[in-house]
């Protein structure tokens, strides 16, 4: 038996060589990578092989029987280690940790793969969990480094379906570039020629930012912009969205080639959607770009903050070897983009499959009945309206949730839309929806609210409508806004957006909140401004900017921004500031203890109304429910930190603490005591 070593630089080269020395018959021995390319080691098969020796004399091994013998054992090595490997995984599948990542929505094929892999000194606690992450996060391929990728310029083309949020991602996108770098260096293109409102909101984005707009008609290519592009670091196209199977999606992407610069399209992925519908747009996009000469690797990642598991999207993104590069959690411009951060996303999916897990009874409901019963009795004692609560879950909505007396300081949030309840925040933390008078103004809203509740602080969304913003001065009310880093004001003479005046501000303090499970330092900075309603009504006010930072790696985490009396000083403010931002936290909190509520409590068609009492109560315990998750994740007294404690606790054990499994934790300690209710009662 004779050994042949064959050296090409690629694979099909390498086979080629062995056909022509050895024929169709050469059975290949070893495969690997060699600095010069691919190593193919091969003999021929039915070739003589030399006599048996004389019993009990070696045969002497040629040099190179003998490199074919350690190269043989080495593969069976690799076999033996994979299959053992798989056993683990296997084996693993059991686990807890393995019910957490099927809980989270990851596939069977995926965390048989990534289990195999755990080593055995990680054990099944932290360890083990800690190093699932960080291997789901390396997988993850997050672009590093995204803004200065965004910094390099280019030609990007947002596409996806209908209504995954190309719009507004193209303004936060170019929102972000000109802070940085200047507006007359970046231009919006926008490519949908079907959708009228897409072209106005983008038009809106380019007013606002002062970078310019140009329409690239149906039929036409980038190459006829070149003379008005050309110049611009940064061009952003807005694309027609288009289903997955839609026949024309091939051609959605030929406008997009031609032009000076090679274009860049990035794919746009709804976390919300299902899994199944995640890998049909990835698999149909990609296909229909290559068709037309592009790749499309890249993906940002749209309404993160609305979706119930996080996992289906990851599971795609890492099967498909997609590269993340930004995460939108919000609708927001500019605040609502922020760099994929690959281990944080992996965490919250997990999360949320601790939540689907714990959300069954863990232990023994009949051993939990000294904690549950002690448990409740420091909620009821210590929660302001717990017992409604405990009622309105139970499916007996007769009645309206406790508000607060008239004597009792709050804050009143009201919805940019008419049609939505107002979120009462009062000042322990609990929140209840109000919805004032039907079919009457804002004026007479605010005029109902004072009459009833006149300790309550308006916050409004936006700045106010010229009519409400003069009755508001007329009357002495004092009111806060919640306002976009696009809104424009007037500072020394200058017209200007807010972000763009937020490194000017001073740092007037500092203060912890906590946000999606995390504690994070907010640096609190004021700047006396001039604001208008339009042309018809304007005031002095005081700006001020929350910027969010990581306090271990001092990692910006976003900014919010707001309009406070001119005259309130920071000592003033700060209590207003912070429940400006828990109460943006319970809202959104809100929606999902809208979906995790009881089957039971579900409404019936004729139960959608606002005017119905059965649907405000069953809002009402929702957004009650949420501000205690709210509350026991941020508040530090004795009796918050021992209720969270009993409460996770029920969950089964390592349970950090976060908003959402404190939500499902109320939840399963409410379920399991009416469990046992009805056990008794039997």
């Amino acid at each position: 038996m004779s050994v042949h070593r064959f050296v090409a630089p690629t694979q099909r080269e390498a086979m080629r060589r062995v056909r022509e020395a050895l024929g169709d018959d050469a059975l290949i021995v070893a495969n690997r990578q060699v600095p010069g390319g691919v190593e193919l080691v091969a003999l021929r098969e039915g070739e003589d092989t030399p006599a048996s020796p004389p019993s009990g004399e070696a045969l002497p091994m040629a040099e190179g029987d003998a490199d074919v013998s350690r190269l043989l054992l080495k593969e069976v090595e690799t076999l033996r280690a994979l299959l053992r490997r798989r056993e683990r995984g296997e084996g693993a599948a059991d686990s807890p940790l393995a019910a957490t990542l099927r809980g989270a929505g990851f596939s069977a094929a995926l965390i048989t793969d990534v289990l195999a892999g755990l080593p055995e000194e990680a054990g099944e606690g932290d360890a083990a969990r800690a190093w699932v992450e960080q291997q789901l996060a390396r997988r993850l391929d997050a672009q590093a480094r995204p803004w200065d990728k965004l910094a390099e310029g280019g030609v990007l083309a947002l596409v996806g379906p209908t209504g995954v949020g190309k719009t507004t991602t193209a303004g936060k996108l170019a929102s972000h570039y000109a802070m940085r770098w200047g507006a007359d260096q970046v231009a919006l293109v926008s490519a949908d020629g079907y959708r009228v409102a897409a072209r106005d909101q983008l038009r809106v984005y380019a007013e606002l930012l002062g970078v310019d707009l140009h329409l690239l008609s149906p039929g036409r290519t980038l190459a006829s912009l070149a003379g008005v592009l050309n110049d611009k670091r940064l061009v952003i196209i807005d694309t027609v969205g288009l289903g997955q199977r839609d026949e024309r999606l091939a051609e959605g992407f030929a406008p997009l080639v031609g032009g000076a610069r090679s274009t860049r399209a990035v794919l746009l992925l709804n976390a919300a959607s299902q899994a199944e519908t995640l890998d049909e747009v990835s698999t149909h996009y990609r296909r229909a770009a290559r068709q037309a000469g592009m790749t499309l690797d890249d993906v940002i990642i749209t309404k993160s903050d609305e979706a119930a598991r996080l996992a289906p999207l990851l599971d795609v993104v890492i099967g498909q070897g997609l590269r993340p590069w930004f995460q939108c959690d919000g609708q927001r411009v500019p605040e609502d983009l922020a760099p994929l951060d690959g281990v944080e996303l992996v965490r919250q999916a997990l999360n949320q499959g601790d939540c689907r897990t714990g959300g069954a009874l863990p232990f023994n409901p009949l051993a939990q009945t000294g904690t549950l019963v002690n448990t409740l009795a420091d909620l009821r004692r210590d929660v302001p309206g717990f017992s409604w609560l405990e009622q309105a879950l139970a499916g007996q909505w007769q009645r309206q949730p406790p508000l607060p007396r008239g004597d009792e300081t709050g804050w009143l949030f009201w919805p940019a839309a008419r049609d939505e309840a107002a979120l009462v925040l009062g000042k322990e933390g609990e929140a209840w929806p109000l919805w004032p008078p039907e079919e009457a103004s804002r004026i007479r809203c605010l005029q109902w609210c004072r009459r009833h509740y006149p300790s309550l602080m308006p916050v409004l969304s936006g700045v106010p409508q010229a009519t409400v913003w003069r009755w508001l001065d007329r009357q002495a009310i004092d009111w806060m806004a919640r306002v976009q880093a696009q809104a424009r004001v007037r500072y020394r003479g200058d017209i200007q957006p807010l972000w763009a005046l937020r490194e000017q501000a001073p740092e007037l303090g500092e203060a912890l909140l906590r946000q999606k499970g995390r504690t994070l330092r907010v640096s609190l900075r004021a700047l006396p401004v001039a604001a208008a309603s339009g042309r018809r009504y304007s005031g002095l006010v005081r700006a001020w900017f929350l910027q969010a930072r990581d306090p271990d790696t001092d990692r910006v985490r976003g900014w919010r921004y707001a309009f406070l009396p001119i005259d309130w000083d920071l000592s003033r403010a700060r209590p207003h500031l912070l429940a400006l931002w828990r109460g943006q936290a319970v809202a959104g909190l809100s929606q999902r203890a809208m979906r995790e509520l009881p089957a039971g409590a579900a409404l019936s068609p004729g139960d959608s109304s606002p005017s119905s009492s059965r649907y405000a109560s069953y809002r009402s315990a929702a957004a009650g429910l949420a501000a205690l998750a709210c509350r026991l994740d941020e508040e530090q007294s004795d009796w918050a930190v021992a209720t969270r404690g009993r409460v996770l606790g029920l969950l089964g054990p390592r349970r950090r603490r976060t908003p959402e499994r404190l939500l499902t934790a109320l939840l399963h300690v409410i379920r399991t005591h009416d469990a046992l209710r009805l056990m008794r009662a039997s």
